[in-house]
């Protein structure tokens, strides 16, 4: 089941998101990695019980606005976003569900705002450790065919049957839309530079006081699950046999268990 396509306007973007649940439930907002959208929540959210769920599309993604030509996609400007996001969802603090990219903003915000933040649950995410496979990540930028982009696609996926046809189709769909290549270079060189990660949090950890939990799939391709070992104890780990990058899709009923756990714990 797909989430309902709402529209949240910001002082200077319009952005594309998805909700799930009832109005009233405990409010998360999702946050997806990128070359992604909310969509990838559509496996997971409907499970959630009493949850209110909205996953944007980061800027340059999806559906949402890209930003003016010479402006920079990262953490800062994404953790700006999502405070902008939550502003105009009138929420004051809120649980984070990052996947990825989005899981490196989703520590950022919780690191800098403690104040607002319920609860965190990392999902493979940036942060954790220098190693991410620069293959793929040039590879999304230069595949431009079906062949090239399916087998990018299939590095996120511990089976490679999840990579559908209609997939590769809609990846390809939107890289194709103007500003698209632009944004993800930009973000790619950014986040990315040589081949490594820009930023990590690893040190960070113990300055949360918040329920943490980090889920991996112990077959990851992109970011390696040895980036969950030896974290501080306050934090949770949860690595899940089977489950590659996109372990939310392919494990969507154990990941969700994880969370609705964490959320419980939130104050």
């Amino acid at each position: 089941m797909t989430g309902k396509n709402i529209w949240i306007q910001t002082p200077d973007l319009k952005l594309a998101a998805r909700a799930w649940g009832p109005a009233d439930g405990k409010p998360v907002l999702g946050l997806h990695g990128w070359l992604d959208n909310a969509a990838s929540f559509d496996a997971l959210a409907p499970m959630l019980e009493d949850i209110r769920l909205v996953a944007l599309d980061f800027p340059g993604h999806g559906w949402s606005d890209h930003r003016p030509h010479n402006s920079w996609y990262y953490l800062a400007d994404y953790t700006a976003d999502i405070q902008r996001v939550a502003a105009a969802l009138g929420w004051d603090r809120f649980s984070l569900l990052g996947h990825s990219l989005g899981g490196g903003c989703a520590l950022s915000l919780g690191l800098d705002q403690p104040g607002r933040t319920a609860s965190l649950t990392l999902i493979c995410p940036v942060g954790l450790g220098r190693e991410i496979n620069e293959t793929d990540v040039t590879g999304f930028i230069a595949a431009n065919r079906r062949k090239e982009m399916k087998a990018v696609l299939t590095d996120l996926f511990a089976d490679a049957n999840a990579v559908t046809r209609d997939m590769v189709n809609d990846v390809l769909k939107y890289k194709r839309i103007d500003g698209v290549e632009g944004a993800l270079n930009a973000i790619a060189q950014e986040a990315f530079p040589g081949g490594v990660q820009s930023v990590s949090f690893r040190d960070r950890l113990t300055e949360l006081s918040v329920p943490v939990q980090v889920i991996w799939g112990d077959a990851d391709r992109i970011l390696p699950s040895s980036h969950a070992a030896n974290l501080p104890e306050p934090v949770s780990v949860h690595v899940i046999d089977g489950g590659g990058h996109m372990v939310h899709m392919e494990k969507a009923a154990e990941v969700n268990a994880l969370i609705e756990e964490n959320l419980a714990a939130a104050a």
